[in-house]
């Protein structure tokens, strides 16, 4: 027979917590990963206008991320995104 134990509140809101950084952290890869790196160069003002709030919505994530404690794991989803994309560019 299994054995049920206990969950603390502490440890259902660890759980939580956890959660809810992981989805912070995954906006942020796929804000990154969804904008268009060269909006600013178009002569067509939807696109631009676009890529400005796309680049807006990548600074509310990072700070989002910042607020929750996790900015180092922030710049790391960043830099290994520039590294994908500098793979990326040699092909």
């Amino acid at each position: 027979m299994t054995e049920i134990t206990e969950i603390t509140q502490e440890q259902l809101n660890s759980a939580c917590k956890d959660m809810l950084n992981q989805e912070l952290l995954q906006a942020y890869k796929d804000a990154l990963a969804k904008h268009d790196w060269y909006y600013q160069y178009s002569d067509d003002s939807f696109v631009y206008n676009k890529g400005q709030r796309s680049a807006s919505t990548i600074r509310e994530c990072k700070s989002k991320c910042i607020r929750a404690g996790l900015e180092k794991e922030a710049e790391e989803v960043y830099q290994q995104f520039l590294e994908r994309q500098e793979k990326a560019k040699r092909y």
